[in-house]
């Protein structure tokens, strides 16, 4: 067999080394071009009224930076990524669990202590087995009780961000 034919490149002395050669070169490249890229201002600019496109499930799966009245508002954990606060009276389980500190058990507490009595204000939730100062004062930051969102919710049935109905444990925020 000829030298080098049928051979894995790394193995054969005389190949050893040009791939890395390529390599270097692109990325020699890459560093010269990058300065040169120009970010569009709209890009810049950070998104202050993130409104929902699509959703599924109750979360918001696309979202929009445009305001368009029509929009409904960030429902799930999408709205953390927009410095939107939690309702801890009408957030489902998935997205109780992305709060800092509460995993699937405490998340699932929540809900049990929601069904009970609903949350008036954020230090309600030191009811909740297993939240306690430090953790409340973790959470408390992204959390926001809505004026009357604790009067839906006793009849377990709260209402969505669309006004639509549905069960505790289900929902936007």
């Amino acid at each position: 067999m000829p030298r080098g034919e049928g051979m894995d490149p790394a193995l054969d002395p005389a190949q050893r080394g040009r791939e890395g050669v390529s390599w270097a070169g692109l990325l020699l490249a890459g560093a010269l071009w990058l300065p040169a890229l120009e970010v569009s201002p709209e890009l810049a600019e950070p998104c202050t009224q993130a409104m929902e496109r699509a959703a599924d499930a109750g979360h918001t799966t696309e979202v929009a930076c445009a305001p368009d009245a029509d929009a409904p508002s960030l429902r799930g954990p999408a709205r953390l990524l927009y410095g939107l606060p939690l309702d801890p009276n009408r957030a489902d389980r998935n997205t109780l669990e992305v709060l800092p500190g509460i995993g699937p058990s405490r998340a699932e507490a929540i809900l049990r202590e929601r069904a009970r009595a609903p949350f008036a204000r954020e230090d309600d939730l030191l009811r909740v087995p297993g939240i306690g100062p430090v953790t409340l004062s973790r959470i408390a930051p992204l959390l926001r009780v809505s004026p009357g969102s604790s009067a839906g919710s006793r009849s377990g049935k709260s209402v969505g961000c669309n006004g639509t109905r549905h069960a505790d444990g289900e929902g936007c925020s």
